[in-house]
C-alpha cells in the first residue's frame, strides 16, 4: 500500500499544526543526533558501506549476538519485503488487524494468504498452526500496530517452540514504545523458526532516513542476505544508527514519560461523548467513534483545526468508525481533545 498510511501531511491542502497520525517517537529526533548528522553531511559524497557492516557489528555487540545473526535494512518495511521474497510462494498466516505491508509484501511474492483476528488467534493458536492447511510463515506485529496490544516474551517463545515447522516473523518495531518484555535477539540463535524485525526509524524519530534491522539465526540471515541489494542503506541513515548505538544510554527514549502522557490522553478521550479509546500497552491507541466516520473526522480536524489523525478504516478487521492516535505533548493532546469535543459527526 503506497498510500493510506499515517503521516500523510504531504497530501493535505491545509497546514498541519499537530500530527497525531504517525506512531514514531513523539518528541521528534534527539537534538544531539540532528547536530551530529548536520556535522556529517559531507559524508554523502561517498558511497555507504555495501552491507552496512559497521552498524551490523555494533548491533551485534549491543545485543550480544553474532554479527552473522544481524542484517541491516532500509527501514523495517524493507526487511518485511525481504523476508517475503526469500520465502516466495509459501503459505503465510497474518494476525490482524495489523500493518498492511505484511499482506502487500506477501502478495507481491505470491504467498498463499490466510488471516486470523488477534484475539481469536491467541485464544486458540493450535487451531491455526496445527491443522491443515498449516502456514509456513506466521506474521505477527508485537507490540501491534494499530492496536497497541503486546504479548510477552514467555508467551511467544512457548508458542514458537511448540510449532517448530512454522517460521514466526515478529515485527518488533514498537518494542522501544512498550514495557512488556520482548523476545530478545539472543533468542534467535537456537531457533531456526524465528525472525525478529526492528526499526531505529521509529525509536529515533527519523522516518525520512529509513533504518531497520533483522535478528535471526545465521542460516536465516544468510538466506535473506542473498536477496539484499548493495548500498541498500544510505550514508546518513548509517551515521544516525552508528551514533545512536555508540550513545544509546544517553539517547534512550523517555518511555515512562511517553506512557504517562498516553494514559492521561486516553482518559481525556474516554471522558468525551461518542469516543471510546481501546486499551494499549504502547504510546498509541485506537479510538472507536459512536457517530460519523473516521474519514469525515479526519477531514474535519485537518480543515478546522490543523490536526492530523490516522484514519484506521483501511486496516483489515477494522471499520470506518476507527481512528488511531499517537499522543504528543500534553498541550497538544489537550488541543486534540478540545477539537474532538466540537465534532458533531
Amino acid at each position: 500500500m503506497i498510500y493510506g498510511h499515517g503521516d500523510d501531511a504531504h497530501s493535505q491542502t491545509h497546514h498541519i499544526r499537530d500530527d497525531f497520525s504517525s506512531n514514531i517517537r513523539p518528541d521528534g529526533p534527539p537534538v544531539e543526533l540532528i547536530d551530529h548528522l548536520r556535522a556529517r553531511l559531507s559524508a554523502v559524497a561517498r558511497y555507504p558501506e555495501p552491507a552496512a557492516d559497521t552498524v551490523r557489528r555494533q548491533l551485534a555487540a549491543t545485543h550480544q549476538v553474532s554479527a552473522a545473526q544481524v542484517l541491516v535494512t532500509a527501514g523495517a518495511t524493507a526487511a518485511i519485503y525481504l523476508v517475503a521474497q526469500a520465502h516466495r510462494a509459501r503459505a503465510s498466516l497474518i494476525v490482524t488487524p495489523t500493518f498492511s505491508e505484511y499482506e502487500d509484501a506477501c502478495r507481491l511474492h505470491d504467498h498463499k494468504l490466510a488471516f486470523s483476528a488477534r484475539a481469536r488467534f491467541f485464544a486458540d493458536p493450535g487451531s491455526h498452526l496445527d491443522t491443515a492447511p498449516r502456514p509456513d510463515l506466521l506474521w505477527l506485529c508485537n507490540p501491534n500496530n494499530p492496536t497497541g496490544e503486546a504479548a510477552s516474551r514467555d508467551e511467544l517463545l512457548a508458542l514458537i517452540d511448540a510449532h517448530p515447522r512454522t517460521l514466526f516473523v515478529i515485527d518488533q518495531s514498537y518494542a522501544d514504545f512498550c514495557l512488556v518484555a520482548p523476545i530478545l535477539p539472543a533468542d534467535t540463535a537456537v531457533r531456526e523458526n524465528l525472525i525478529l524485525i526492528r526499526s531505529l526509524t521509529k525509536t529515533l524519530g527519523i522516518p525520512g532516513l529509513r533504518i531497520g534491522h533483522v535478528f535471526a539465526s545465521a542460516s536465516n540471515i544468510a538466506a535473506l542476505a542473498r536477496h539484499l541489494q548493495p548500498w541498500a542503506v544510505n550514508t546518513l541513515a548509517l551515521e544516525a544508527a552508528a551514533y545512536y548505538l555508540a550513545h544509546r544510554a544517553r539517547l534512550a527514549p523517555p518511555l515512562e514519560t511517553w506512557l504517562a502522557h498516553t494514559r492521561a490522553f486516553s482518559r481525556a478521550v474516554a471522558g468525551l461523548e461518542g469516543f471510546t479509546p481501546h486499551p494499549t500497552a504502547t504510546t498509541f491507541f485506537l479510538v472507536e467513534l459512536a457517530r460519523g466516520t473516521s474519514a469525515a473526522l479526519k477531514q474535519y480536524l485537518v480543515e478546522k483545526h490543523g490536526i492530523l489523525i490516522r484514519d484506521a478504516a483501511n486496516f483489515r478487521g477494522l471499520t470506518s468508525r476507527h481512528i488511531r492516535v499517537s499522543p504528543q505533548s500534553p498541550w497538544q493532546n489537550h488541543r486534540l481533545a478540545q477539537s474532538l469535543q466540537t465534532w458533531r459527526g
